[in-house]
């Protein structure tokens, strides 16, 4: 063999070798992704798995208060005349209605709530769902993903969560701790943005 053909010959083993490295970091790659989206799913379909459970019981893990109206049993009639009309035209607005009762006992004014502007936000924050699980947001990649009915980050359920009302999963504990929040940082359930603009003819804005 010549020179130049050996020259030629180890660049062509060279050149293959190359190649395989380039695609086993390849395939190394996507398994690392296809991992990281298994562990992903589990997650999510594991969050799910306990808040339909926990809203099935209709009890809060931390209070287990029981929750009255369509869905979690009969009405009775002393719950019937603490509330309005408007809290028995879906199963969203009693479970609203709810939360504003445990708002008023623990101090909230009436004049900072608004059932109608806590539809707004519940609507258009996961469409009434109690499942709702935003796991591909900014604050899921910061660790704290958005759960439940209005749409609430850990932290700031834990900050403004009432003591026996501490599930976010649940649909009364979760807007408990939702309203809180909105209510400290805007002054009341109508100042809210989102809530001023949808009534203004506007886009809702994350609150």
């Amino acid at each position: 063999m010549t020179v130049a053909a050996a020259v030629v010959l180890l660049a062509a083993v060279s050149s293959g070798v190359a190649a395989a490295g380039s695609a086993a970091t390849a395939r190394a790659a996507t398994a690392r992704v296809a991992t990281a989206r298994a562990a992903t799913a589990r997650v999510a379909t594991a969050r799910v798995a306990t808040a339909r459970a926990a809203t099935a019981s209709g009890h809060s893990q931390a209070g287990h208060h029981h929750l009255a109206g369509p869905g979690y049993g009969t009405v009775q009639p002393s719950h019937r005349a603490a509330h309005s009309s408007a809290c028995y035209s879906s199963q969203l607005h009693w479970w609203i209605c709810h939360a504003e009762q445990v708002l008023r006992k623990h101090g909230t004014p009436q004049s900072a709530l608004s059932t109608h502007a806590a539809f707004i936000v519940v609507q258009h924050e996961s469409g009434g769902n109690p499942h709702a699980y935003n796991g591909w947001d900014a604050n899921a990649a910061a660790g704290t993903p958005s759960e439940g009915i209005a749409q609430v980050i850990g932290p700031t359920f834990s900050t403004y969560s009432l003591p026996g009302y501490g599930n976010i999963w649940n649909p009364v504990d979760n807007m408990i701790a939702a309203f809180r929040y909105a209510i400290s940082r805007y002054g009341s359930m109508n100042n809210i943005p989102g809530v001023v603009a949808v009534r203004g003819g506007g886009s809702y804005i994350g609150y």
